[in-house]
């Protein structure tokens, strides 16, 4: 099976990028359960992907359980996609299949929502530009959001 069926048109599976992100434990965050389910879910979808869509290894981007923290990660998939578009000149890749598996953090009573990855701390501090969304972040979390822009000045000090 070289190509799948989309609505109307056809799609050759040589064309489908596919990115596993997520987490089966997290050593920093100890109100997160660990459990070989999710890496189970994590090879099974890679295993599905590859031999059942055919998707060549060469464009898979597997993250599960890596060391990165979500900003690396971010660049990582960044850098692939980008990568993988130049290399395909004129012929594009017409899909991305990302799956994610692991925990979800709820951060406040008005749905905020977290992916929890590996590098995920329970601590971690919270930046929110909006002052509404700081208010909310305190009244659901009772912990304090800061501003990018106090941030970037901590960091330039």
């Amino acid at each position: 099976m070289d190509n799948l069926k989309k609505g109307d048109r056809i799609i050759s599976t040589r064309k489908i990028l596919g990115i596993i992100i997520g987490a089966s434990e997290w050593p920093k965050h100890e109100g997160l359960i660990s459990s070989q389910s999710m890496a189970n879910s994590a090879k099974g979808i890679k295993k599905y992907l590859t031999s059942s869509l055919l998707i060549s290894e060469n464009n898979m981007l597997d993250l599960f359980n890596c060391e990165y923290n979500a900003i690396k990660i971010i660049r990582h998939i960044k850098k692939f996609l980008n990568n993988k578009q130049e290399n395909a000149k004129c012929n594009h890749f017409t899909d991305v299949i990302l799956y994610f598996v692991g925990h979800g953090i709820s951060s406040t009573e008005y749905s905020e929502f977290s992916l929890a990855i590996k590098d995920t701390e329970k601590e971690t501090e919270i930046i929110a530009a909006g002052t509404s969304c700081r208010h909310q972040i305190y009244d659901g979390t009772n912990r304090i959001a800061k501003h990018p822009i106090s941030i970037l000045r901590e960091v330039l000090k």
